[in-house]
C-alpha cells in the first residue's frame, strides 16, 4: 500500500475551512446586505471562487508533494521522488497507535495520525503518517490499538 505524506491531513483541513469560509460569507452575506439580483451573483461567485481555491489547493499538493509511505509485506519506506529514504522493518517497531480525526477537533495534534514508535540504532523514535480508518484493516502485518 502506498500513501502520500500528509494527504489525509490536507485534505481534512481543505474541506473543513472551505465549509467554514462558506458559513461566513453566507452569515455575512444575509445579515448584511439586502438580496437582489446583484448580490445573488456577486455571492454565488464568492463561494465558487472558495470552492475552487479549495481545488487548487489540493491539486497543487498533488503536483509537489512527492514523498510516500510504502507498506511492504516486510517493512515500511519512505520514498521520495522515487528513491527510498529510509526502511522501518516490522521486527524494529514497539508499537502503533491510531488515533481518529475527531480527536483533531478536541485539540490532539496527533488526530488522523497513525504514530509508529521504532528502534533505530538502539534509540527509540517515532514516525506520524497520516491515515485513514478504514486503511487500518488493510495493514494486517502491524498490531495497531485505535484511541
Amino acid at each position: 500500500m502506498k500513501i502520500k505524506k500528509s494527504i489525509y491531513h490536507v485534505i481534512f483541513f481543505d474541506v473543513f475551512f472551505g465549509l467554514v469560509s462558506i458559513f461566513l460569507v453566507t452569515l455575512g452575506f444575509f445579515l448584511g446586505f439586502d438580496i437582489t439580483k446583484y448580490n445573488i451573483i456577486i455571492y454565488v461567485s464568492i463561494i465558487m471562487g472558495i470552492a475552487l481555491l479549495g481545488i487548487v489547493v489540493l491539486g497543487l499538493y498533488a503536483l509537489f508533494c512527492k514523498t510516500y509511505y510504502e507498506f511492504t509485506n516486510d517493512s515500511i519506506k519512505i520514498t521520495k521522488k522515487g528513491s527510498v529514504v529510509k526502511e522501518i522493518s516490522y521486527d524494529k517497531i514497539k508499537s502503533c497507535e491510531y488515533y481518529k480525526f475527531v480527536t483533531l477537533f478536541l485539540g490532539n495534534s496527533k488526530g488522523g495520525n497513525l504514530v509508529i514508535c521504532y528502534l533505530e540504532e538502539d534509540l527509540e523514535k517515532s514516525l506520524e503518517i497520516s491515515f485513514s480508518k478504514k486503511l487500518i484493516n488493510k495493514l494486517k502485518h502491524i498490531n495497531i490499538s485505535v484511541r
